[in-house]
Formats: C-alpha cells, structure tokens, sequence
C-alpha cells in the first residue's frame, strides 16, 4: 500500500507472498496462545502437539522455542552399568514412563589395561604374592539394543537384545597363555511395569543368556542360564524424590583361578545383585542428587560386596548436563574384609528436535577380582548410551 501511494505498480505475486506469510504468522500465533494456554493448564502433552504446529508454520519463533526447550523433562543419567543379562533400567520405571524409547548401550574396560602398562595383548594387574603372575579381567559390552514402550495408562514393556564378551586371563612371566575363562553371554530381556497408583510402580524383568566359552564348548558349564529382576518404585506427587530398589538373580556362573597352579580351581554360581537408589530433584528438574548403594550378594561362600555412590548431576542448559560422583566399597570374603574406592563422572549430549539423548559415562575403581580369591585390582570402564525418545508412543 506504501508502494502504491508512491504511484508504484506491485506485482500480484508479490502480494499473494506477502499476504501467505502473514496468514501463516497469524496462524502461529494463534497456535502459540493455545499451547501456552494448554502449559498453564499443565496439560504438556496438548501443549507439545499445539506448540510443534507452531513451530512448523513459523519456524524462527523464539516463543515456541522457549516453551518446547520447558516442556523437556529432565531426568538423571547416572546409571551404573549393571551384568549383561539384566535390564538396562529398573523395570519398574516402565510403569510410569511417558513415552517410548529406543536405545542402544556400549562400552567396556579395556582402557583398564592402560594402568598396568598395556592395552589389550599386554598389562595385566599383579597378583599378591605372585610376583611372576599378573591378571586381566575383560569386560565387552558389545551392545544392549532396546525398545520400551508405555501401555495404556499403567503398564510398560521392555524388550532388550544382548551380547558380550568377558574374558579372564592370568599370565605367567608375562604371558597369557596360562589359564582363561572366556564367556560370550548373548541373549535378550522381557521386562514389565505396572503403575499401581501415583506413588508405587512394580516391575518384572526375566532373562534367557548363552554362556559358552568364547574358544571351545565345556562340559563343566551350562550353555543356557536365566535371569530375573524384580522391581519397585516410589515417587512423591510431582516426582523431585524417588527411590526405586530391584533384586536379580542368574544362574549364570563364573571360574575361579588358582594362581598356586595357573588352573581352574572351581566353578560359583553369579551373586545375587541388589540395588538401592535416591533421587533428588531440585531446580525445576535441572538439578539432582543421587545416592546409589549396591550390593553383591554370593550364594555358595562367603562374599559380600557393597557399594555407596553418592553423585550430583546439573543441566546447564537443556541440550548439556555434568555428573560426577565417587564411591566408597567394603568386600567381606571368608573371614576377611577389603575396602575400594573410586571415582566417576559422564555428560549428556541432547538434541531436543530430535528427542535424541547421548549419555557418556566413565568410572575408575578399586575393586575385588572376580575370579582371584582376596585379590584387589583397578579397573576404568567407559559407557556410550544412545537414546531416542518419543518415536511412536506416548501415554494416554
């Protein structure tokens, strides 16, 4: 119209342009009002859907912007990486989950090897009054692949694939061609959830594995274990305290060397698993602190091995946390008692349009081996988690 005072003629193209973009900001603003008013109502899930349809008709609203980046729920990442043939998460999570999510987790201790002057064909942890003998026990989470996904308004599944490589080995003046233990365990995790009110959800997970030496079949071990993880859960109403506890057991089992002999001295069955976690929320969800306490829990000796992880956790901004934490162990084996200690720490890499989360974990620790009698070892375990939220399925 200020062309057209001017005596200037103005193409009808250009018109009809003009006119479209407008009508679309319009119509974004319109969206936008609706889903800040869906916000306040604190129906989330309207005010998503609202607020992407803004989005899409003016994609450099800063306002649509802001309110998206709030409807992001933080959660904690601090996760310790439990045996293979169990869940990923506590299975009771599943029942108060909001939306589905696929991932995909990695990782292992090979950098452990680093601390003894190797890598993988070298380095090796000394044994006790050994001074000729040395040990390496490798852990390979190859990958856990999984989908959960929420059911009606109670209920969620989780199914998980697996495998890794575990791998013991104990070297004679410097070589490793003494006694070995290698395991392949594969297999895959059915989990449920059920919400049995706003405060208490309840899970089951169960666990079908291969166990068979990675280089040749034994007949001292069976070529199939099980496992089962039982969960529970309790939340306060606007969920800034839970603390979630699961039991498992496997059938599984694991060698015991003897360094006197370089041999196999006898096969135990795997520890009952025990793990207690609080979680705190402040900051509108962008601030947590955790308090993990672990136990393993040996059924046919005397073993005990208990954990306490305190860590903290912040988001810095809603696409970057940091955690770091330490850990204090006490190990009871016969009538002897050892204390560890450790270290650990990861962040969280997120790109919210994509519902995409990155979490990398790392942990240094002092720790019992697993198949020398009484001995102490340090081991460095790196962890890589890939999770996609919000694919298919969201609660009702």
């Amino acid at each position: 119209s200020i062309l057209e005072g001017f005596g200037e003629v103005v193409e009808e193209t250009t018109v009809a342009k003009i006119e479209k973009k407008e009508e679309k900001k319009e119509e974004a603003i319109v969206k936008i009002s609706e889903g800040i008013d869906a916000f306040d109502r604190d129906d989330f899930d309207t005010a998503k859907e609202v607020l992407e349809e803004a989005k899409e008709l003016d994609p450099v609203s800063a306002v649509a912007d802001y309110y998206l980046a709030k409807l992001v729920v933080n959660t904690t990442k601090f996760k310790v990486i439990t045996e293979p043939y169990f869940s990923y998460q506590n299975p009771a999570f599943l029942g108060i989950m909001k939306t589905d999510r696929f991932h995909l987790v990695s990782g292992g201790n090979g950098f452990s090897n680093l601390l003894y002057g190797g890598f993988f064909n070298e380095g090796g942890a000394p044994v006790p009054d050994y001074t000729d003998k040395s040990l390496r026990e490798q852990d390979f989470r190859i990958f856990n692949l999984g989908y959960y996904f929420p059911i009606g308004k109670s209920m969620g599944m989780g199914i998980e694939a697996f495998l890794s490589l575990i791998t013991d080995e104990l070297a004679e003046e410097g070589k490793f061609d003494g006694a070995k233990s290698r395991r392949l365990p594969w297999g895959g995790i059915i989990s449920m959830g059920f919400k049995v009110n706003n405060f208490i959800s309840l899970g089951l997970g169960l666990s079908v594995y291969g166990q068979r030496d990675f280089e040749e079949p034994r007949e001292d071990i069976s070529p199939v274990a099980f496992g089962v993880d039982i969960g529970f859960l309790y939340k306060n109403n606007n969920e800034s305290f839970i603390y979630d506890t699961r039991l498992g057991y496997s059938t599984g089992s694991t060698d015991i060397i003897d360094p006197a002999t370089v041999s196999i001295e006898r096969i135990i069955q795997h520890p009952l698993f025990w793990e207690n976690t609080f979680t705190f929320s402040f900051n509108q969800k962008n601030t947590f602190f955790v308090i993990k306490q672990l136990n393993d829990i040996s059924l046919d000796r005397i073993y005990y091995y208990g954990r306490l992880l305190p860590a903290i956790e912040n988001y810095f901004v809603n696409w970057f946390s940091l955690r770091i934490g330490v850990e204090g162990a006490a190990i009871l084996l016969n009538e002897s008692i050892n204390f560890g200690y450790g270290f650990l720490g990861g962040i969280t890499l997120r790109v919210i349009n994509w519902g995409l989360d990155i979490d990398i974990n790392f942990t240094y620790r002092r720790k019992p081996s697993r198949v020398i009698e009484g001995m102490m070892r340090d081991d460095l375990f790196l962890m890589v988690i890939f999770n996609l939220n919000d694919v298919f399925i969201s609660r009702e």
